[in-house]
């Protein structure tokens, strides 16, 4: 992948806090808000092209995930490069991790949906807003097991909330995608951390098993090789990628038989 979109000032990069150009948000990567240019960036050297190509693959399963462009920031004392996007934030709202909502609660789906209701228990349209908080949570839980996202802890999940309404955030950490040794987000605390297990026992719901199984079918490895090829990426990458899906969409394919064959007795 080459082609960056060049961003430069003629200011240091403490100047442009001072001035509130920009906004760091203290991360162990550098990532801060462009503010009048409405822009997120976050520094991101070794997985840039996982970050496009999961972005790619989002915006073709119709997931709200963040859009990512390449860019290198140059300031006369620094030069970052990474990803930017659009900033997503909304005025009058504020930012919430889940890890502030579960607080010592593991990261499981039944302690988010106990915490969400907890944490929104004073908002009059409470149940609108659980409901749909939680159905984008497992719509973004879906993508992280089809795709391996092994990043996919409390940190990840993050909330935009208002004094009297509240949304899930944008989808928007593809650079540790197909790798399917784990999940972070487990089903129930009986589980362990595999991602089979959790997907498995997740797809026992009939409803999240036709949502699945819809992004599944629509997300072959031969449509992936396709939006990889809308990449420039080396052609080792690609091969490695392809093969990995490959792999995990053959077990991925058995355990949807075997849960299909238990609904059919």
């Amino acid at each position: 992948m080459d082609g960056y979109r060049i961003i430069e000032y003629k200011k240091s990069y403490n100047e442009l806090i001072k001035n509130k150009t920009i906004t760091p948000l203290g991360r162990y990567k550098d990532s801060f808000y462009i503010n009048k240019r409405k822009l997120f960036f976050k520094e991101e050297k070794d997985k840039i092209n996982y970050e496009l190509l999961g972005d790619l693959i989002a915006s073709y399963l119709d997931i709200n995930h963040t859009s990512y462009v390449a860019c290198i920031i140059k300031t006369t004392s620094r030069e970052f490069k990474g990803l930017i996007s659009k900033d997503y934030r909304i005025d009058n709202y504020m930012l919430v991790k889940l890890d502030k909502i579960l607080g010592k609660k593991d990261m499981t789906l039944d302690n988010i949906l106990y915490s969400l209701n907890i944490y929104f228990k004073q908002y009059k349209n409470k149940k609108e807003i659980i409901t749909r908080i939680y159905n984008d949570i497992i719509e973004h839980y879906m993508l992280d097991l089809l795709l391996g996202n092994i990043d996919n802890g409390r940190y990840n999940y993050e909330l935009i909330v208002g004094d009297d309404n509240a949304y899930l955030s944008p989808y928007s950490d593809f650079g540790m995608i197909f790798n399917y040794t784990s999940t972070n987000l487990k089903v129930n605390s009986k589980l362990d951390n595999s991602l089979y297990n959790n997907l498995e026992e997740l797809l026992t719901d009939k409803d999240y098993y036709n949502r699945f199984i819809t992004m599944y079918n629509k997300l072959t490895p031969a449509k992936l090789e396709e939006i990889e090829e809308n990449l420039k990426l080396e052609d080792n990458f690609k091969n490695i990628i392809f093969l990995s899906y490959t792999r995990h969409y053959l077990l991925v394919g058995d355990i949807l038989k075997r849960i299909n064959k238990k609904k059919i007795k």
